[in-house]
């Protein structure tokens, strides 16, 4: 059986393309926060309030939402690199047994 190389750029981009994808949400929900200002600014007295209350359930579901996008990434980072230390290990295993036979 071959030894099997480790594509370690591929390895530790992953958790900064994980981390680059929960940050880029990030100029997406302030966009989305200030159309709803406006939007309540242009509803007046009489819609206001329920752009008001639509705005804070808007904003805490994107809250909401990038917390667990931020959490998936670290969980999946981390997973990531623990998979290339597993792999680097049975790497240097397989090395020592080839070497030493």
């Amino acid at each position: 059986m071959g030894s099997k190389a480790v594509d370690w750029e591929f390895v530790s981009d992953l958790g900064k393309r994980l981390q680059r994808s929960a940050d880029d949400t990030l100029p997406d929900a302030s966009r989305k926060c200030a159309d709803a200002q406006t939007t309540m600014m242009d509803a007046g007295q009489g819609g206001g309030l329920l752009v008001v209350m639509s705005f804070f359930f808007a904003a805490a579901f994107l809250e909401d939402s990038l917390e667990r996008k931020q959490t998936v990434a670290g969980e999946l980072n981390r997973g990531a690199q623990a998979c290339s230390r597993n792999w680097e290990a049975t790497e240097k295993v397989n090395s020592f047994h080839v070497g030493g036979n």
